[in-house]
């Protein structure tokens, strides 16, 4: 029965997870593109390797590690600069997450919305540009993705509330 109980809980955490995932203010894509990146569905080089479609796994920005969701998104040395500008990232680099999903577990637990929907919209514009320089188009320098980030979201937060009527 203690079983069942633990895994209740569990249960109940994960649908707290997907509801407040869910709740987001942030565009749609980027809740989606959360969902996928949170159950591994990315075609990061990992899963591309996985599925025969790349020969190799390593990432190719740092060509040092496999490349998985939370390479690419969070743990790449070349991303540091991006998640070191924003100073409460920083307890989250001590952390022993072994997905992404682990790590926007982490960052769902803040009572500020505005951290979480700003986390998920630089790691989404984060695979944007990691796509945008596969394919050789010029790319967002990486000092700037946090700044973009904001204005993305102000911008959408904006268009949200409704016009004041005079």
């Amino acid at each position: 029965a203690s079983t069942n109980l633990a895994s209740t809980s569990s249960l109940v955490q994960q649908n707290k997870f997907w509801k407040d995932l869910w709740q987001l203010r942030v565009p749609n894509k980027i809740k989606h593109f959360a969902w996928r990146a949170c159950n591994s569905s990315l075609p990061t080089m990992v899963n591309l390797q996985r599925r025969h479609i790349s020969v190799l796994s390593t990432c190719e920005v740092c060509e040092t590690q496999p490349e998985d969701e939370l390479h690419a998104l969070w743990s790449c040395s070349k991303l540091a600069e991006v998640w070191s500008s924003l100073n409460w990232t920083q307890q989250a680099t001590e952390l022993q997450v072994s997905s992404f999903k682990d790590l926007m577990e982490h960052f769902m637990q803040t009572d500020e919305d505005y951290r979480k929907e700003i986390f998920i919209t630089v790691a989404w514009l984060l695979w944007n540009r990691r796509n945008t320089s596969r394919v050789g188009r010029t790319t967002q320098p990486l000092h700037k993705i946090t700044q973009l980030a904001g204005s993305l979201l102000q911008e959408f937060l904006n268009a949200l509330e409704p016009t004041k009527a005079n």
